[in-house]
């Protein structure tokens, strides 16, 4: 059975949603993040696929607000996540390496809301974004899925934490929680390996191949065409079933007389590719498809009139931070990357999207205004300019004076971005991972042997790792 993806065609759409300025302590909503971990966009109903079955999450797009064009800050959780938390681009942030931990002086949204006498929690099911890596900064309390009670190696049962676990957890911190409450919940799934139980194993049709449930190295076996759509539709067999957690946990807020008291955002910290460049995974370019995320807000009481709205203007991930403090009268950071995502469109600066991949061999920087991204890799300092109307196609640059004009305009932006976000910025520690940590990420396929990770000038030591 053929996957395709189709995006639906929509109207663009802005609105202003006034800053909360009378909340109090007593009267400040409650706000989940649900981050699915590595969920491209266009890989849900809502966004426009075809084929997966997301009720959960369509029913709720159609009583919040839907971010048409939703990017991230990296192709890779650690970074991504720490622009989602910092509301900070990751050359502000400095958390771009396998060994960069996130900066103890760096203000998080726990901090700010925990100050704010807010609950904090997060349940966490990916290791790069734990504890070891400072990620647990401004919590009362993170709930590491990934690692084991007793001594001993984590078998992959143990490791890859299945969304139906997180969301179960997070309804029992829910009950012991008082309010109000930040509870920000990481799933891992749809991460590779890509294992759906066999209820949510939807759409492999008549396949009979070698690929199954417990293939994870897929990019280096031979695949024919057939075994490529059998991978996707594993992956999409994750995705209903992440469908049906978000589900359960909607369902546990409701059941609580909690969800009308509660901002929810549902979102991705990147996407997948799958095979639209030649490559299977992500944290290897800075594409569209690896970048672009879903991001649905729900606002508390409903979003009213503005249930199933759909806003067209780009964002990005460093525009949470400063919308939920917005949302709770609370007072931004200074130097903030981001702005709230609800700004009238009519008083919105026209802005670029930036992103960064430091990453094994990858050293890229990207400014992206459509129609056109430009990608500079700093190792070589080439660059390259890509009409996204025609990404992936065969083909050179685009040329003639309006590429050239977008070119030297975006060569300008980056130029800038990277000169304005490094001042004053505080290095990321590196840190030594410990070992049951790095078992960890080398299940979930971010550590192989024979790997190199580039760092940043500031450090001048070759890593493998």
């Amino acid at each position: 059975m053929a996957l395709g993806l189709t995006l639906l065609a929509t109207v663009a759409c802005d609105v202003a949603v006034p800053r909360s300025d009378s909340a109090t302590a007593a009267n400040r909503p409650n706000i989940l993040i649900y981050l699915v971990d590595t969920l491209r966009a266009d890989a849900l109903g809502v966004y426009g696929n075809p084929v997966v079955l997301t009720p959960n999450i369509d029913a709720f797009a159609a009583d919040s607000v839907v971010f048409e064009n939703a990017f991230a800050n990296s192709s890779w959780t650690r970074p991504s996540v720490a622009s989602l938390f910092t509301g900070l681009y990751p050359l502000s942030h400095g958390t771009e390496t396998r060994h960069d931990a996130l900066p103890p002086g760096v203000p998080t949204l726990a901090t700010q809301m925990r100050a704010a006498g807010y609950r904090t929690g997060f349940i966490n099911t990916n290791p790069n974004v734990g504890s070891a890596f400072g990620f647990d900064r401004g919590f009362d309390e993170i709930i590491e899925l990934y690692t084991r009670s007793e001594k001993g190696g984590v078998n992959p049962s143990e490791l890859i934490t299945p969304p139906d676990s997180a969301s179960a957890r997070a309804i029992q911190w829910l009950d012991d929680s008082t309010v109000p409450f930040l509870l920000v919940v990481h799933t891992i799934d749809p991460h590779n390996p890509y294992r759906p139980p066999q209820e949510f194993d939807l759409y492999g049709g008549d396949y009979d191949g070698p690929i199954d449930g417990t293939t994870t190295k897929t990019s280096k076996m031979e695949l024919t065409e057939a075994d490529r759509e059998r991978v996707r539709s594993l992956y999409y067999g994750e995705v209903s079933f992440n469908d049906a957690s978000f589900g359960t946990l909607l369902n546990a807020l409701t059941e609580r007389a909690l969800l009308d008291e509660t901002l929810v955002v549902f979102t991705s910290d990147h996407g997948e590719e799958l095979w639209e460049f030649g490559k299977l995974g992500h944290a290897k370019s800075l594409s569209d498809v690896v970048t672009r995320v879903p991001l649905i807000v729900r606002l508390p009481a409903g979003a009213g009139e503005l249930g199933g709205t759909r806003i067209e203007r780009p964002v990005e991930l460093v525009d949470l931070m400063p919308t939920l403090l917005d949302q709770v009268a609370l007072a931004h950071p200074e130097d903030l990357g981001g702005r709230n995502l609800f700004e009238d469109a009519e008083d919105a600066a026209p802005r670029n999207l930036f992103a960064s991949l430091i990453l094994r061999r990858a050293r890229l920087r990207a400014v992206r205004a459509y129609p056109y991204k430009l990608i500079r890799d700093l190792e070589t300092d080439e660059e390259k300019l890509v009409d996204l109307r025609n990404e992936g196609a065969e083909g050179g640059e685009p040329s003639g004076p309006t590429a050239n004009a977008a070119r030297a305009l975006l060569r300008a932006a980056l130029d800038l971005h990277q000169a304005r976000e490094r001042r004053g910025r505080e290095d990321a520690p590196l840190i030594s991972v410990p070992e049951d940590v790095e078992a960890a990420l080398r299940e979930l396929g971010y550590v192989e042997e024979t790997e190199s990770d580039a760092e940043l000038p500031r450090g001048s030591v070759e890593r493998n790792y």
